[in-house]
């Protein structure tokens, strides 16, 4: 997993620009206060692949993974790719989709695959990448080291349907962001559908492990899955399996516990 206290600066700057339209990613060392670029030019665009990402445009980038050797990915949003800047060496190359917005198969490399606005990213433990394909309701992922792209959960159509079944078979409505727990399990915040589903590692089972489709908030001290959320926008787990979820239209961070799947507000 990725080694986020090493770059909790980099994190919270990024997330914090990005989400207000932000055409670069700012980092401030833990131990100083200054703040640098580490991506982007401030001009919105596309360019910079092969050299330092400090002279690479970005377009819209929505959100940060980091791997465990230190390289950072970014998810440029609007130029529907997702970048990688190498540790130590800080350049900047495209690892998934071409430019173009769209969706036109798995099985091939991702650099050949197009992605429709993608806005969430995680890296698991392997090295893989999961991308919220938003805009092509689809969990996209690319496999370590052969670098093709696979679809993980979601299909052509838009919607809700298939909670016990294959992930592959059940309908997402714009998810936002993907994470992973330390037994693999992926979990996705299935924003259009008011939802937070998670995909069993090993089995690729999809279930609903919080909200109830209907967008709204009807308190806390509850089930999870009896608990109504508006647009959840970006999740996160812990070390504990503790799940913790912007609830962007409620205006809320929700927490919730594992084990007993009881839902809070923190």
């Amino acid at each position: 997993m990725y080694k986020a206290s090493q770059y909790l600066g980099i994190i919270l700057i990024a997330l914090l620009l990005a989400f207000g339209g932000s055409i670069a990613i700012y980092a401030i060392p833990n131990s100083q206060a200054n703040i640098f670029t580490v991506a982007g030019t401030g001009t919105g665009g596309f360019s910079g692949d092969g050299e330092a990402s400090t002279l690479a445009e970005l377009n819209f980038p929505f959100s940060l993974a980091i791997d465990d050797t230190g390289n950072l990915y970014l998810a440029d949003t609007v130029n529907h790719r997702i970048r990688k800047i190498m540790k130590p060496t800080g350049i900047i190359t495209t690892v998934a989709g071409t430019g173009n917005d769209g969706y036109n198969g798995d099985d091939q490399l991702a650099t050949s695959a197009d992605l429709n606005r993608p806005i969430g990213i995680a890296v698991d433990d392997a090295g893989n990448l999961y991308i919220a394909d938003t805009f092509n309701h689809r969990i996209r992922k690319v496999m370590t080291g052969s670098s093709i792209i696979t679809t993980v959960a979601g299909t052509e159509d838009f919607g809700y349907n298939g909670d016990n079944q294959p992930a592959l078979t059940a309908e997402l409505d714009r998810p936002f962001d993907v994470t992973l727990d330390v037994m693999g399990n992926l979990y996705i915040a299935d924003a259009g559908n008011h939802r937070i589903r998670k995909v069993m590692a090993g089995t690729g089972v999809i279930t609903t492990v919080a909200g109830t489709g209907t967008p709204g908030y009807n308190g806390d001290s509850q089930l999870a899955t009896e608990a109504q959320l508006n647009f959840p926008f970006g999740i996160t787990v812990d070390g504990d399996g503790n799940l913790f979820i912007a609830d962007h239209e409620n205006h809320r961070i929700r927490k919730v516990m594992a084990g007993t799947g009881v839902i809070t507000t923190v």
